[in-house]
């Protein structure tokens, strides 16, 4: 099963050093069977490597930006099942892959972290799997998205309408990166949402998840960018407490 994984990106700050972390972590691991895109809101069309940049605006809400992706890849990839990702989590490849091959239909497969919207289940906007008919019926059916949502949850409530409804995946979740103890690498989504100024405490997140991935498969990672966003996260905790201090 070929699987295309698409990354919500944007120029925003500070959202290209989390795109810039993932590609130096997990979106560096390479699978066969399995690529990467990031896509972006521009003025025109275009590819670089693995960066898309989609004629529509870049902000949020997002929902525009993913159905032109996924028009894109539809006339352009070869592919049976996209996983739509954001630049908050860490996906370790080859799990994703191993769950796709056991779990995955190649037919009205709709699967992810469950969340509710009221009475509307929806799968995560941090990772969803969707079988390439429906990505291909978004597409089709785009007129009918409410484009003031989310983008995960208007695409729920269309895909709902046609008789297709969330499948439950797992996913691990940190919103500090003090949070991150003994890594479960059985697992293939991870979102390192933190509070954290300048998304720092994402990074470290990504980073710590990287590093125990690489050794538990018998590699060696030492990451500079993990002790410098250490020593960051010290620096603007004392500073803050000098403020309060003073105040």
């Amino acid at each position: 099963m070929k699987i295309l994984v698409l990354v919500l990106a944007t120029r925003a700050w500070p959202y290209p050093i989390l795109i810039r972390t993932m590609e130096r972590t997990w979106a560096s691991v390479e699978v066969d069977g399995v690529s990467t895109l990031f896509y972006y809101g521009g003025d025109r069309l275009a590819q670089r490597g693995r960066r898309l940049y989609l004629p529509v605006t870049d902000a949020l809400p997002a929902g525009r930006k993913t159905i032109a992706c996924f028009e894109h890849v539809l006339a352009s990839c070869d592919f049976d099942l996209v996983f739509r990702t954001n630049a908050s989590s860490y996906v370790d490849l080859p799990n994703l892959h191993a769950f796709a091959n056991e779990h995955a239909r190649s037919e009205r497969f709709y699967c992810g972290h469950r969340g509710m919207y009221g009475d509307l289940p929806f799968a995560s906007g941090s990772g969803y799997f969707l079988s390439k008919d429906l990505v291909g019926l978004s597409v089709e059916r785009q007129e009918e998205l409410d484009q003031s949502l989310p983008d995960d949850i208007s695409l729920a409530a269309l895909l709902r309408d046609a008789g297709v409804e969330p499948v439950a995946a797992p996913r691990v979740g940190y919103t500090s990166a003090r949070d991150v103890g003994q890594v479960d690498t059985s697992q293939f989504l991870f979102r390192c949402k933190t509070e954290s100024p300048w998304r720092m405490g994402d990074v470290r997140i990504m980073l710590t998840l990287h590093q125990a991935f690489v050794r538990a498969r018998g590699g060696r990672y030492r990451s500079p960018m993990l002790r410098l966003t250490t020593a960051l996260a010290a620096v603007y905790t004392a500073l803050m407490r000098g403020r309060r201090t003073l105040g």
